[in-house]
């Protein structure tokens, strides 16, 4: 069965062949259509309402922000990507409220095929249609910070990163800095010395861990009346110490980035709290998360419902539970001890 509609647009026939030459592979799973002319695109995108909508930025005809400004009003719900080999702080801010991704251009057929999956993934999130309609309408999309955008361009670009560069990039933020500083001399990682340097930082905790702790940062300090940051670093110092108690064997980078990101479906406004956590799953799927921490947050408030029940989701139900306030370590040992039996039988 096909996933559904993927529509292409660049004036440049070229890019348009090496689109097809690069997914034609993936032919079966998907309809790809490609259109050199926005206008007419835009025809079929409301007539075949596509799951993904991929434009490249500077076209004659109209401008790439123009045309998905334009599928965001008739087809929100679709995956809207913007392609350009402009990827300034300008062009970052331009398109915040129109794409979902920014893809530097030149860029490789795995960028491509990723951004398949995922959107392939995002079928699979248990969210009304209505929810997913707000959320490719919000006048204003949960951004990526301006610092993790230049870390995901270079981090695309290069074959081998170097730490240096990495660096020097979230130096150019000197209050995401000290907070991966601060993360990196966290005892959730059993580190014994201390370290002042971004670099030694990226050293410890590794690439994909200090580039999802900028994407936190860089949102909690750009939404800081959305997003409860402090809740999040009370929940994830809970799951440090259940972590170490425990002796669980799970990974410490997907249990530490479930207790920052439990809460980042409010940075959607809506009216019905209920779907809160979908949306947060959502979201989180969309910019790239692994599928135990996007399915944490999806069932962190009703971990029974997911099967097979995962450790990393019982954790992060209890943890949220005791820094809400609703029990103490004594009282929860009950309900601690439910999931527990859960949590054996599916390790075993």
């Amino acid at each position: 069965m096909k996933q559904g509609n993927v529509v292409f647009i660049d004036d440049e026939v070229s890019t348009l062949r090496a689109f097809r030459r690069s997914l034609r592979e993936y032919a079966r799973e998907w309809n790809f259509v490609f259109e050199s002319s926005p206008l007419k695109a835009l025809r079929v995108i409301k007539d075949q309402r596509p799951s993904i909508v991929i434009s490249d930025k500077r076209m004659p005809e109209m401008d790439g922000e123009q045309l998905l400004r334009a599928v965001k009003e008739s087809v929100p719900e679709a995956m809207r990507i913007l392609i350009s080999g402009d990827t300034s702080d300008s062009t970052v801010l331009a398109s915040a409220d129109v794409a979902h991704l920014l893809l530097p251009k030149p860029f490789e057929a795995q960028e491509l095929v990723e951004v398949l999956e995922r959107a392939k993934a995002l079928k699979h999130i248990p969210i009304s249609d209505a929810q997913r309609k707000l959320i490719g309408s919000l006048q204003h999309l949960p951004s990526l910070p301006l610092v993790y955008s230049r870390l995901k361009e270079y981090l695309v670009k290069a074959d081998e990163p170097e730490i240096s560069q990495l660096s020097l990039i979230i130096e150019g933020d000197p209050a995401i800095s000290a907070k991966v500083i601060q993360v990196a001399n966290s005892s959730f990682f059993g580190f014994q010395s201390k370290t002042d340097s971004v670099n030694q930082a990226i050293m410890r905790l590794g690439v994909g861990l200090v580039e999802n702790l900028v994407l936190f940062f860089g949102i909690s300090l750009q939404e800081p009346n959305q997003f409860d940051a402090g809740q999040a670093q009370k929940v994830v110092t809970l799951l440090e110490e259940m972590h170490s108690n425990i002796n669980l064997d799970n990974s410490g980078d997907q249990i530490y980035l479930a207790g920052l990101f439990h809460g980042i479906g409010s940075l959607v406004e809506m009216d019905d709290l209920s779907e809160i956590d979908a949306i947060g799953a959502y979201l989180l799927k969309l910019w790239g998360f692994s599928p135990d921490v996007v399915n944490a947050v999806l069932y962190q408030s009703c971990p029974l419902n997911q099967e097979p029940l995962s450790t990393l989701t019982c954790q992060l139900f209890v943890a949220k539970r005791m820094a809400s306030g609703h029990q103490s370590l004594d009282e929860i040992s009950e309900e601690i001890l439910d999931c527990a039996e859960i949590i054996v039988k599916e390790s075993t």
